[in-house]
């Protein structure tokens, strides 16, 4: 199976994204939708910087914020 590179090439109907520091942040977006809205050429990358607004961000892998560090 070949990765999808773009939001064009994306096998899936339905495009979920899940916050792993946030445990209610999470949603679904409509594929035909985002390529309305971003373009058949945007990159999974820059869709997932148009969605998600994190208060904390942080570099994958990294430990996110607790009860004790904002």
């Amino acid at each position: 199976m070949q990765v999808a590179r773009t939001l064009g090439e994306f096998p899936y109907r339905k495009v979920v994204l899940t916050c792993p520091w946030c445990p209610r942040r999470h949603g679904s977006y409509d594929t035909e939708r985002l390529i309305t809205r971003l373009g058949p050429r945007a990159t999974l990358e820059e869709v997932l910087l148009a969605l998600v607004s994190c208060r904390w961000p942080k570099a994958w892998g990294r430990r996110g914020p607790n009860q004790y560090t904002p």
